[in-house]
């Protein structure tokens, strides 16, 4: 596939630091689509994210999407400052792409881990045929709205605090 033999020149596209394995990021999945984004708040394994993602009707976003979403979005990748996706190797082994904001630059990771994911991860990925989003977290890219989240939050927490001051 043309894909693969390009994804380091289109990796190197968007300017941020790479770190990683060539190899894996070359037998990453190169599907592409209108991406949406989804949080979850809690530190989770790789096997329950995979369950989110089928819950939320999505498959994994692809690092040639994430790469091109990152050329015309920037600002809102920024914002979100750690966004990432995985997959399965030939070999049934956990692989991931990050895509990181971090004080005062930008980083791409490819690796494989079977760690989890703390609960600052955004995940991004495609909408399976058929399926609509039930889920407010998840949102398109096109109408993702930080302004949104962050009054949501704001309303957790003031319902936290008269919980604990009760």
């Amino acid at each position: 596939m043309k894909n693969k033999q390009n994804i380091m020149k289109i990796i190197k596209s968007t300017g941020r630091i790479f770190y990683g394995s060539e190899e894996l990021a070359k037998n990453a999945p190169q599907d592409t689509g209108k991406l949406e984004f989804f949080k979850l708040d809690i530190y989770i394994s790789n096997n329950d994210l995979e369950k989110e993602y089928k819950n939320r009707g999505l498959i994994p976003a692809s690092i040639i999407s994430l790469c091109k979403y990152d050329k015309t979005n920037r600002e809102e990748l920024d914002r979100m400052e750690s966004v990432g996706t995985f997959w399965k190797d030939a070999d049934g082994k956990w692989c991931f792409a990050t895509f990181h904001r971090w004080r005062d630059g930008r980083d791409m990771g490819v690796n494989r881990h079977d760690d989890g994911w703390d609960d600052d991860w955004w995940f991004a990925g495609f909408r399976k045929l058929g399926t609509k989003t039930s889920d407010p977290k998840s949102l398109p890219s096109d109408t993702l709205n930080f302004e949104k989240r962050i009054a949501e939050l704001e309303s957790k927490m003031e319902k936290l605090t008269k919980i604990i001051n009760l």
